[in-house]
């Protein structure tokens, strides 16, 4: 559910639109990182 005001109004609705945001890969990143030296192996699927 989103809440806000416009026009002096609120409003509620649980349906929203909009353009996204671009991927951020940095916890990826930083996962690769350090995985193999702690004895983790990663697996894309």
């Amino acid at each position: 559910m989103l809440r806000f005001e416009t026009g002096g109004q609120v409003v509620f609705t649980s349906l929203v639109r909009h353009p996204g945001t671009r991927a951020q890969p940095w916890l990826r990143e930083a996962m690769e990182e350090v995985a193999g030296s702690e004895g983790f192996r990663l697996v894309r699927s």
